[in-house]
């Protein structure tokens, strides 16, 4: 707060006080909102944390394997593929196209963020955002449901 002492100017018509009961106010509140950020995002993990929680029928506890992430990668790449088949826009199927191509070289993706993913689509596809996105809600129908029947085996 001391730092922003000399940015006061009386000549601009405020009173001193309310410059600076704001900026306290300001100051606060936005150590407030980091302090609520932290907390919510650093979780301290015990063991005894973990057996309560392993007990509580409301909690999943799965960690998953290197093994399972690769069996399961594995299937749906295979699922994919039977996808073009049911979905009949070109739209769609461009759509469809671009995420194999995607899913079976990671290595293209540099950024691995929403936005970065987008922009890589939308240069494969030469469709727009929009666009894009109305065929990935239908792909992440079918996406929940095959989700759903891999952990319900």
């Amino acid at each position: 707060m001391f730092e922003n002492i000399n940015k006061f100017d009386s000549e601009r018509g405020s009173k001193a006080f309310s410059y600076f009961s704001v900026m306290s106010r300001n100051y606060f509140s936005q150590k407030l909102k980091t302090f609520k950020k932290k907390m919510q995002t650093d979780i301290h993990i015990s063991k005894e944390l973990i057996s309560t929680l392993e007990s509580d029928s409301n909690f999943v506890f799965n960690p998953r394997t290197k093994k399972e992430e690769e069996e399961f990668l594995k299937l749906l790449k295979e699922e994919i593929k039977t996808w073009r088949s049911k979905f009949t826009k070109d739209q769609e199927k461009i759509v469809l196209d671009a995420i194999i191509l995607l899913i079976y070289n990671p290595d293209l993706i540099d950024i691995l963020n929403k936005k970065g993913i987008y922009l890589y689509m939308r240069e494969i596809t030469n469709l727009s955002t929009k666009q894009i996105v109305n065929s990935l809600v239908k792909f992440k129908k079918k996406y929940n449901s095959f989700k759903r029947k891999y952990l319900n085996r």
